[in-house]
């Protein structure tokens, strides 16, 4: 037995040992116990592959930007899974998503739903305790499950741009908290929550927007960052005591004081790095004085920056995109030369294709067609549409022969790298690099081997599967001379997304309704009578009691809408109608203003109102300002009583007292305890009975939350069905993937889907760099080139060029040595120590075999 048992654990250490990552479904069979991650994003997937099933020690499920409309329950049974992206499949029926987490024993340690078009948050998420990573934003969900309270292991949360209104009260369960994002939830209390995220312990980044007032707790925040977006920033409240907060960042925030901010910033909050975006120029100039070391300001409106050279810890300045004078950034170079200052993009320039490694650039695909018909051509990820007559011979003749059509296809930046095709564009002075949405070279030779040449007339259409969702790209066309020409923005069809306008608000109610159910309270309404009193200054105040239209002896009902209605009759405002209060004129002269402007109203809107004690003759809740609760409370401080109502779409809070019969010292107060026993006495009524109803209420919750599911489930189907229909259209994308970029091509060549970009943190690699071992190597550096695999770009520098990467990137960096061979580091993966970079030396003679297997590994 202990032979079996050795014999079981040293499989299961090489089976552990030779787990593999798979990236497409081919590779899945004989493979299925041995594959703990899966990554199958933006594949064009609609049906969900029964395959992923057998995989019983998968960890990691991506299916990201495909199109699925079910998911199976058996998903829910891989108990090794930890990490399940589903996020940007807008089609998965919310309604199975739910039904998945109730029934899964997977515990997952992160879970991603990003822009998946929900309109509520499965309630078996919650059930997900050991949640550490959670990503909902871009949604429409309204309320989180109260179940969240237990997920007290989450440190990452992304709820951003969804509709959510209050989860103040859940931030304080979770202690492990460390970054979160409520902003672009325009309807959230985000001052209470950003009160109750200040006193939590682990909390790392918080990024709220929509503020009009920062509480006053948020100087006991203890964070290391702060992004404010949207906000009215009046004060930053900190006081001696409050911790260092490392970055604070401002995005289209507005100042009434700035020099107050500034303040508070140098005194208490003492970052390292201040960040703005879209501020006014007059509102940013007083933080050019703040004590910082860091100070990113791109995308403002700033002229000038003269006023930096007075910071003395400035050492690092970003003022990219803002129109600031050549005198300005002339004058601060001069006068310090110790800030490292980008006023454009840090790149090197270069025009044309020059590969690194000749003989290993991708090579073309060769497509047979007869050019004398209409047709369409899928060659790789691209499909063609060829009109008639698209192909002329080089004089311009139009030519309907065979034709050898040359594809080459460059999907990824490993494929641009071994190309060697320029990546860098010159926008009105500035270079930048571009990020690649899809790129592929077309090229037609007759029969013979001739060039043929495009028919601008009848150009072809190439619908491109681009594997960026990015939108507002442009389409490119690399020129004779080697330089990238704008064509225009290209046509972006996100074969999956769903058309927002068909999200009917039918689907929004039934699907946010699953969660919580309306229950409205119906009372009795009120009409206020203000009349002068014996004195000048004193008024009279009273109510007219209307009964509300309630035709049935049940107290609980179901509407239509299958929201419920409860009548509850509130007595201690019945009470108050039948008895007469008394302002006092020599209270506030506040109270005698606003009394007069109330009696005024009153006489003219309810002068042709009485008192309807028939149960026949009642009112609805139409009508002006009709009050439903009014409630009275004891001001001892003041010996009186504080009656509160709300008139006109405000509380009204009045000082009064009972007027009694008789104004006799003695009597008088016995009558004014009478009457507010009497009152309470009705107010206990009131409130036993809507604890009666309450518990009344819980059957028809559950009827009526039966109803909307089966009505959602229909509407659930109708949805489906249409987005079947949809499909049909698209047959020939399915397989390929789910973002379809259109080029109209006029000319042959090389094209490109793409956008010019920026690199978002700018790091100097500087001039040495090092081996793995720790040693210097001290050879002439001839080239360095900088593969951005999040970007999708490639920049070359020369040896003399200052080098820079975004630090931001999944960067894969390539130093050529004149003697010594080639370096490799990957961002990801190596260290930099100081300004250190350790490269991994590769042997000259084997150097590209090695490269191109690196360059294309993901970890």
């Amino acid at each position: 037995m202990k032979h079996i048992g050795l014999l079981l654990g040293m499989a299961l250490i090489a089976m552990k040992a030779s787990a593999i990552k798979i990236t497409s479904l081919s590779e899945i069979n004989g493979n299925e116990l041995l594959i703990t991650e899966i990554d199958l994003s933006n594949r064009g997937i609609v049906e969900f592959p029964e395959i992923i099933l057998q995989c019983k020690n998968l960890e990691t499920l991506s299916l990201r930007k495909n199109g699925f409309v079910e998911l199976p329950l058996e998903l829910g049974k891989l108990e090794h899974l930890k990490k399940l992206d589903l996020s940007e499949n807008q089609n998965i029926s919310p309604l199975q998503l739910n039904d998945l987490f109730d029934s899964c024993v997977f515990e997952l340690d992160e879970l991603y739903l990003e822009d998946c078009a929900l309109f509520f948050l499965p309630e078996g998420i919650a059930k997900q305790e050991s949640i550490a990573v959670l990503d909902i934003s871009d949604n429409y969900i309204q309320t989180l499950p109260y179940a969240m309270m237990h997920m007290n292991r989450l440190e990452n949360a992304d709820f951003s741009n969804n509709k959510l209104r209050d989860i103040s009260w859940l931030s304080t369960k979770w202690w492990a908290l460390k970054e979160i994002d409520a902003s672009g939830n325009e309807d959230l209390e985000a001052a209470g929550l950003l009160m109750n995220l200040s006193f939590q312990d682990n909390i790392e980044k918080i990024t709220v927007s929509n503020l009009s007032v920062i509480p006053q707790e948020f100087k006991y925040f203890t964070g290391k960052e702060i992004v404010f977006k949207n906000c009215v920033i009046p004060d930053l409240p900190r006081h001696k005591y409050s911790s260092k907060i490392a970055r604070i960042s401002f995005e289209n925030c507005v100042f009434p004081k700035p020099e107050k901010i500034v303040e508070r910033i140098n005194s208490y909050a003492k970052p390292g790095k201040l960040t703005f975006r879209n501020t006014e120029h007059h509102q940013l100039l007083p933080f050019l004085n703040a004590n910082v070391d860091s100070l990113d300001l791109r995308d403002n409106q700033l002229t000038l920056i003269d006023p930096v050279i007075e910071m003395e810890k400035l050492k690092w300045l970003d003022i990219r995109s803002n129109p600031v004078s050549n005198k300005s950034l002339d004058f601060v170079s001069n006068e310090r030369p110790d800030i490292t200052l980008f006023a454009s993009e840090p790149i090197q320039e270069s025009v044309g294709i020059s590969p690194p490694f000749p003989g290993r650039e991708p090579q073309p695909e060769v497509v047979k067609i007869q050019a004398k018909k209409p047709q369409v051509v899928p060659i790789g990820k691209t499909i063609f549409n060829i009109p008639e007559n698209a192909f002329l011979t080089q004089s311009g003749e139009v030519y309907q022969g065979p034709v050898d059509i040359e594809y080459t296809e460059y999907n990824t930046p490993e494929d641009i790298f071994l190309s060697g095709i320029s990546m860098t564009t010159n926008f009105e002075g500035e270079p930048y690099m571009l990020s690649s949405g899809g790129m592929f070279r077309f090229e037609a030779k007759d029969q013979d081997g001739n060039e043929l040449q495009a028919n601008p007339s009848q150009p072809i259409q190439a619908k491109v599967i681009s594997q960026s969702s990015r939108p507002n790209m442009q389409t490119w066309r690399m020129n004779d001379t080697g330089v990238w020409v704008d064509y225009g923005e290209d046509n972006m069809d996100e074969v999956f997304k769903l058309d927002k306008s068909r999200l009917d608000s039918i689907m929004k109610i039934d699907f946010g309704s699953l969660i919580e159910t309306n229950v409205e309270y119906v009372h009795n309404r009120y009409v206020p009578i203000i009349k002068k009193g014996d004195r000048l200054k004193d008024f009279e105040i009273s109510f007219e009691l209307l009964n509300t239209d309630w035709r049935t002896n049940k107290k609980i009902r179901l509407t239509s809408e299958n929201d419920i209605e409860v009548f509850t009759r509130d007595y201690h405002s019945e009470f108050l109608c039948h008895t007469n209060l008394v302002y006092d004129g020599d209270s506030s002269a506040y109270y005698q203003e606003k009394l007069e402007a109330m009696h005024d109203y009153c006489s003219k809107t309810y002068s042709k109102l009485r008192l309807k004690q028939s149960r026949y003759e009642s009112y609805t809740k139409q009508g002006p300002n009709f009050i439903t609760e009014l409630k009275l409370s004891p001001d001892y401080e003041n010996d009186n009583f504080d009656l509160t109502f709300k008139f006109k779409d405000s509380v009204v809070n009045i000082p009064v007292v009972f007027k009694t019969r008789s104004d006799h010292y003695s009597s008088k107060p016995k009558e004014i305890s009478s009457y507010f026993n009497r009152y309470q006495y009705s107010f206990k009524k009131y409130v036993k009975e809507k604890r009666r109803n309450y518990f009344k209420i819980v059957p028809y919750i559950k009827k009526a939350k039966k109803a909307m599911r089966l009505r959602a489930l229909n509407a659930e189907k109708a949805r489906q069905r249409n987005l079947f229909d949809q499909r049909g259209n698209n047959k020939l994308m399915l397989s390929i993937g789910s973002v379809e970029r259109s080029v109209s091509m006029d000319g042959f060549g090389l094209w490109n889907c793409d956008v010019r970009s920026r690199m978002v943190a700018p790091r100097n690699m500087g001039d040495e760099f090092y081996s793995v071992a720790g040693e210097m190597i001290d050879d002439k550096v001839e080239k360095v080139t900088v593969i951005d695999k999040s970007q999708n770009g490639v920049v070359n520098f020369d040896g003399k060029e200052k080098k820079f990467f975004d630090k931001n990137s999944k960067n894969v960096i390539i130093v050529f040595f004149a003697s010594v061979g080639v370096g490799i580091f990957k961002s990801w993966i190596d260290n930099i120590r100081g300004n250190k970079l350790e490269l991994k030396l590769l042997d000259p003679t084997s150097a590209e075999k090695e490269i191109e297997s690196l360059i294309k590994e993901d970890s």
